[in-house]
């Protein structure tokens, strides 16, 4: 135990190359038992082989959690805000890389904190050269070397990946967690959401089905009271007498006037032939 104020030398000697981290804890012995506050109590430990060649230019990324208690007095829903950070930052203020078409990167990942975060690329596949945890780095030989465009970065886990941009643009790279992307949980205070501009209640509207299927098919709207059954979307059985509704053929569209006397959420989906 570290007391505060105190210091302390920690001496080790390094055996295995990898990817590895440290941390500290104010509630236990585990890592596992820390809670989101000491998440900034960590960081990286990276061993290059033993050898005349030179270290590999790695970018080296830390997880961690800002964690801020629940405030009352702002906006609902009142919520205890946890930011996810990458070497310390959040967006917008994480790092941005700029490489050329054909460059090789190479990244390393540590995950000290106590939750899962699934790490997700846009636009590349990476080649996954190592996995870790929280006592060994199994790196892989090139054949045993797999492609991933997400990994799923367990507690106490660690990657090494590569990569090369072969096509130009801005690519993001994030945790898809919706946890960890929502706007109530940032640091800025975000008000309530306002509603985007769809369809309210007694407001007509007129929905657009295109069939670019290679059969005939047809989208049934469940819930939603159609004033014209015409166009409900079970083929050859809506309709009027004398002129049922067929499936939209391919290439083809079909137009669904609506004027909805309630609100609500409604689903839709196909009503042809649903299994195949």
């Amino acid at each position: 135990m570290l007391l505060p104020g105190a210091t302390d030398t920690i001496g080790l000697v390094t055996t295995l190359p990898g990817t590895y981290s440290n941390g500290a804890s104010t509630n236990g012995p585990s890592m596992l038992d820390r809670r989101a506050l000491d998440s900034q109590l960590n960081g990286a430990l990276v061993v290059d082989s033993a050898g005349p060649t030179a270290p590999a230019a790695d970018r080296v990324f830390v997880l961690s959690l800002w964690e801020v208690p629940v405030d009352t007095t702002g906006p609902k829903p009142s919520v205890g805000r946890t930011v996810l950070a990458i070497n310390g930052k959040t967006w917008p203020h994480t790092e941005r890389f700029a490489y050329a078409v054909g460059d090789t990167a190479r990244w390393r990942w540590i995950n000290p904190i106590i939750d899962s975060h699934p790490m997700h690329w846009h636009g590349f596949y990476v080649n996954v050269l190592s996995r870790g945890g929280e006592v060994a780095d199994t790196i892989y030989k090139t054949v045993e070397q797999r492609t991933a465009v997400t990994e799923l970065l367990s507690p106490s886990s660690t990657r090494a990946m590569q990569f090369t941009p072969t096509v130009p643009g801005h690519w993001l790279f994030r945790c898809p967690f919706t946890f960890d992307v929502s706007h109530f949980l940032s640091f800025d205070l975000a008000p309530d959401d306002v509603d985007a501009g769809g369809p309210q209640r007694g407001e007509p509207i007129a929905i657009t089905v295109v069939n670019k299927l290679r059969q005939p098919t047809a989208v049934h709207w469940d819930g939603i009271e159609l004033q014209d059954s015409y166009v409900y979307g079970v083929p050859l059985c809506c309709g009027r007498d004398g002129k049922l509704a067929p499936p939209i053929a391919p290439n083809d569209s079909s137009v669904a006037p609506c004027t909805s006397p309630r609100a609500g959420t409604f689903i839709y989906h196909l009503h042809n032939n649903e299994e195949h």
